[in-house]
């Protein structure tokens, strides 16, 4: 028997012992007298967890960054939308698009300034993406809209917001939109 199971197995057999008077409770031999193999370890090394880091308490800044600072966040969020990723030609079918589909509940505003540019800021191309496949249009069914159709619609929120444009378009599947941070750039570098 396991020398770890013998104070488990005395115990049962003290409370069988209880429980029915009648039976004969082997008595084990104490371990001196028999000859055990070595035991074999087969669970892995148990390695200790390290310490949990500090939380960090960061406060956003109610101001769009400065040109340095963008500068900064986009060498951080690498690749950022400040890479030029979709074409003026994506940008114009997104607000045909727009005009076609989401002037009856949007103005421009909905998707630019201060307000809108502080939600999105340092977020994934592919949530900003989501929300909009999600829940646009209002009142119709999730996923309405193609998926090319979003991302043009994404890409002129981007023009919008005067992201520069590229060469290369902005893919519609989900690994082109995740490549991607929400970096705006300030009205001095537009």
């Amino acid at each position: 028997m396991n020398a770890r199971l013998l104070p488990f197995a005395l115990l049962l057999a003290l409370g069988c012992q209880s429980a029915a008077p009648e039976a004969e409770v082997p008595v084990p031999t104490p371990a001196a007298e028999v000859e055990q193999p070595a035991p074999v370890d087969t669970a892995p090394p148990v390695e200790e967890a390290p310490e949990p880091a500090a939380a960090e308490v960061v406060f956003a800044d109610p101001m769009p960054p400065s040109a340095e600072e963008a500068a900064e966040l986009a060498s951080d969020l690498t690749p950022a939308i400040t890479d030029g990723i979709y074409t003026v030609d994506q940008a114009r079918r997104g607000a045909e698009v727009m005009a076609n589909r989401c002037v009856d509940c949007h103005v421009v505003e909905d998707w630019s300034g201060d307000s809108f540019r502080r939600r999105w800021s340092e977020e994934s191309v592919y949530r900003m993406f989501q929300y909009l496949h999600e829940s646009m249009p209002e009142g119709e069914p999730p996923y309405s809209l193609p998926r090319e159709q979003v991302t043009d619609v994404l890409t002129y929120i981007f023009y919008l917001n005067g992201v520069p444009a590229g060469d290369a378009e902005l893919g519609s599947d989900d690994d082109s939109l995740d490549d991607h941070w929400i970096v705006w750039v300030s009205a001095d570098e537009r």
